[in-house]
This record gives C-alpha cells, structure tokens and sequence, in this order.
C-alpha cells in the first residue's frame, strides 16, 4: 500500500504483521530491499527521505531509525511503541511510560525525543508540525468510546474535539483532512465499504471547521466542501492526485454431495 511518496517517483513497502522494508520505484516498476535484517510492522519516512523510522516486535515494539541509503546502521532510540507517524524533521510517536501514553517526538540527529503531551495516543501530525490529532478513550457505564481531537502543540492543553470512533489524517500539502469514521478493527471487507472523507482545512487555524464532534459519517459529508474522495484505507499521494487502495475478492466453489 502506498504510504508516502519519496520525491513524488517512489514509495516503500511492507506488508503484513512484521516484513521486509522494500522501496519501489513507481515510474519504472524497480524495486529494491531497503531492510532486510528486521521484521518491520510500521514505518515512516521522515521529511529529508534519507532516513525511515520503523518498529519491530508485536504489541510493544522498538522503535528504530535507519538510513534509506545505507548510510549508518540502523539504531534504537525508543521502546513499548505503539504508532509512528512521519513529520517535519522527525518523526512523531506515542508509547507507554509508566502506564501512561505518552506523545514524543524524536529527531534523526540523536537527539533525545521530546515529550509533547500525556493522556492520548498519537492519531496525525500536520504537514507543518505545528498540530496533532490525538486519541483519547472515553468510557462510561455503556459503552467504551474512542475520541479524536485536535492539539496545537505550542498549546496542548486546550483541544478541539472532532469526532468519534474514527481516525484522520493531513493530506500532504496540508489543505485537508481525511477523516474516516468506524471501528479501527473491522476486517477488509467492511473497510472496502468505507470511504474517507475529505474535509477542508481553515487556513487560519489549521484545522477543519467542525462545530461539534461528529459521530456519523453523513455528519461529515454535510461539512462545507467535504467530499469523499477514497475506500477507507487507501494511501493518497501528497498532492491528492494518486490514491493507491487494495480490492478485495473471494471465489467459491458450488459442489453437489449426494445425501446417500
């Protein structure tokens, strides 16, 4: 699936629970091995495409940097990680200290990773580093509920709520939001049912113009200028003019077995 663009001509892959990191050119069909020695479940690339963040491991992962050049090996600067995401000279992720989610940030340099905010896990960082969407979980004595939010990170005490049971994401130029409402956890066949939604962006404040926290996705779709525009899952590439997505299908077979 497509994740990001490396200067809009190649991406890299991996597939399945934990696999080899591959990078394929998209012009020209190429491809070539980029981490052969780890069993990576998630990446990212960070913003100089010259280096990818990674984890390894099942629920509590490590997580890695590496060059896509070769050009050091790969080192370890986290542990009981649980989502990456890439970001303007960095890369963004959320983990466990003490019990706690914690939001950090990280750069390539070596740096120690900076603490951002507590409570939430790590949903999408914007384009230009400035905001975070962030999941907390909401419980009462029905239901168990998962809420997104938006976060200004110069300002992470006050959020904006955006909606429920749902995920997001900035598109790469920043101008919308993908947002995507449902349970995270629903097979492929109901997420090929599912469409992402793209709402608008306030130039102003960096964020969709969105009231009050939407539960439904026919709430999204009468936002001013949002539109759907891919199945639920699907990569979309910087600019919003490729959008790579898988489909799907099952063959059975009819037999007739005699009853005597």
């Amino acid at each position: 699936m497509l994740r990001r663009c490396v200067n809009d001509r190649t991406h890299t892959n991996v597939g399945g629970v934990g696999g080899q990191l591959w990078r394929a050119d998209v012009e020209s069909a190429r491809t070539e091995p980029v981490l052969t020695d780890y069993l990576v479940n998630q990446y990212a690339v960070m913003s100089n495409d010259r280096e990818v963040a990674f984890t390894t491991g099942d629920s509590l992962n490590e997580l890695w940097i590496a060059s896509t050049l070769a050009r050091f090996a790969p080192r370890k600067v986290g542990e009981h990680v649980r989502r990456i995401r890439p970001g303007p000279n960095g890369v963004w992720y959320s983990g466990l200290q003490d019990g706690k989610t914690v939001v950090y940030r990280t750069t390539a340099d070596g740096t120690p990773p900076q603490k951002v905010i507590d409570g939430v896990y790590l949903e999408a960082v914007s384009p230009d580093g400035k905001r975070l969407m962030v999941g907390r979980d909401i419980s009462d004595e029905d239901e168990k509920e998962s809420q997104l939010e938006a976060v200004n990170v110069a300002d992470p005490g006050n959020s904006v709520p955006i909606c429920r049971n749902c995920w997001a994401e900035w598109s790469g130029d920043g101008r919308w939001v993908y947002i995507s409402i449902g349970q995270q956890v629903t097979g492929y066949a109901k997420r090929e049912h599912g469409v992402m939604v793209a709402v608008p962006v306030d130039p102003q404040t960096g964020l969709p113009r969105i009231i009050q926290v939407i539960r439904d996705q026919s709430e999204l779709l009468k936002l001013p200028g949002a539109k759907a525009v891919a199945p639920v899952g699907a990569g979309i590439s910087p600019d919003g003019s490729v959008i790579a997505f898988i489909r799907s299908t099952a063959n059975r077979n009819l037999f007739r077995v005699p009853l005597q």
